[in-house]
């Protein structure tokens, strides 16, 4: 963490160190708002005089610093790790998206900090070589601004249709690339209404890959989907409500060859992308699709 190195090796009251006054402080600002909350707010909450708290910082505003970084470092941590650096794009990107999600949940209180500050002005990081911005989708003269080689829209079918009067926020976001000859764009979303979905509208333009799996009966790979998902359910009724369960286990129908295979059989077997439109690496645009039957977390 940056920025307190003077300050954290001081002797603070018995009970109140900085690490404690910190996660404090931070709720109260997400609950209250930064520029809603008080020294005085924060004062009572922790149960301490405002004269305790500044034996720890100069005041509110580095209380802020220090809990954005927090969050910040964290994520910027990810992107530093080894496994984030070596291997191949695919499972680079997995340990960054696994990685981060794990840092949302563990530094929720300050990653929920990061994000709100400020309601909707820019947020950035920098950092050796450059910096990060987040940004919403309804803010134009964000994604209009500062040249940007990476760019990453999360959620895309959530996002605003047009960013104020200027249009698609995504052209606006890709137009920030135009002085780079090796930048990447990356769009991620779960799928809303189809004919009127932006992630598909992606997705068809790219390489259309499919995450398949072999079938270990005829060696065929296959993507797993609900038509050929085998289960016989029950139900009973408790308390006068419905409840339903499984006779029996979980089978995919191997739609090549027809056999029957077990869901955990089927967890074991080899897996890899397939594209249904090759073409599509000639422009350097890749589209993935994957499912929650292929997520190793379910079962």
């Amino acid at each position: 963490m940056q920025g307190n190195a003077g300050r954290g090796n001081r002797r603070g009251r018995p009970g109140y160190d900085l690490g404690r006054l910190l996660d404090v402080s931070v709720r109260v600002f997400n609950e209250r708002g930064y520029e809603g909350t008080s020294m005085e707010d924060l004062s009572h909450r922790l149960g301490i005089t405002k004269s305790a708290i500044y034996h720890h910082v100069s005041g509110k505003d580095e209380l802020l610093r220090l809990g954005v970084n927090r969050a910040m470092d964290a994520l910027f941590a990810v992107v530093e790790e080894e496994p984030s650096r070596t291997g191949s794009a695919i499972d680079r990107l997995e340990h960054v998206v696994r990685r981060s999600v794990e840092v949302l949940v563990g530094e929720l209180p300050f990653v929920t900090l990061l994000l709100r500050v400020r309601g909707n002005t820019i947020l950035q990081k920098s950092f050796p070589g450059g910096m990060l911005t987040l940004t919403g989708s309804n803010s134009a003269s964000a994604l209009a601004s500062t040249p940007a080689r990476y760019i990453i829209g999360d959620e895309r079918d959530r996002w605003a249709t047009s960013a104020g009067t200027e249009g698609d926020p995504w052209a606006l976001a890709e137009a920030r690339q135009a002085t780079f000859y090796n930048a990447k764009a990356v769009e991620v979303s779960t799928p809303t209404i189809k004919g009127n979905s932006n992630i598909e509208t992606s997705f068809y333009q790219g390489t259309q890959e499919r995450w398949c799996h072999r079938c270990p009966e005829c060696g065929e790979y296959s993507e797993i989907v609900f038509d050929n998902i085998h289960f016989d359910p029950e139900v009973k009724r408790i308390r006068g409500k419905k409840s339903w369960s499984l006779k029996s286990g979980v089978s995919w129908s191997c739609p090549a060859c027809g056999c029957l295979i077990p869901e955990d059989t089927m967890r074991k077997q080899p897996a890899k992308w397939i594209a249904d439109n090759p073409d599509a690496y000639k422009k350097g645009v890749r589209s993935f699709w994957l499912n929650a039957f292929s997520s190793p977390c379910q079962g």
